[in-house]
């Protein structure tokens, strides 16, 4: 009965592996697709009519979200953070940015991160800037002093 046992257990073990194995394999293979569609949303966005399509589709919150999600890679939020620095300049979009809780991350990666994720970050923080309500969300989170050691670090 023990040695059944064992042998059950072994193969329970070994069933969690291949399981937690598959799970890793789906893990990478969900945040390569969600890199990719940054990338192509974001190039979307370097085009006018491209950064309305996306507000109209109602990306930008999801953009948000991501920025806000700390189980997401540094290359998401990085990507997340151009993406919504290239649709920040056209004034529709601003207005949807304006009300959504994306300073806090933003000033975050702006000091915590380094090369592209806090120049990314940086860039959108001056584009959201042309708003009124995200220019004080980022006075009243310390935010100029921030950017500015930022861009002392980035030597822009």
């Amino acid at each position: 009965a023990a040695a059944l046992a064992a042998v059950m257990v072994a193969a329970d073990v070994e069933q969690e592996g291949e399981e937690a194995e598959a799970e890793a394999e789906e893990d990478a293979s969900g945040s390569a697709m969600l890199g990719a569609t940054l990338r192509l949303l974001t190039a979307c966005a370097r085009e006018p009519r491209g950064a309305t399509i996306i507000c109209e589709a109602g990306a930008l919150p999801l953009l948000v979200k991501l920025l806000c999600t700390s189980d997401a890679g540094g290359d998401t939020h990085g990507n997340a953070a151009m993406c919504i620095g290239e649709c920040a300049k056209d004034g529709r979009c601003l207005a949807v940015l304006a009300v959504q809780p994306l300073v806090p991350p933003l000033l975050d990666m702006a000091h915590s991160r380094t090369g592209q994720q806090q120049k990314n970050a940086a860039i959108a923080l001056g584009r959201l800037a042309k708003n009124e309500r995200c220019l004080q969300a980022i006075r009243d989170n310390h935010g100029i002093e921030i950017l500015a050691r930022s861009m002392k670090k980035m030597q822009m």
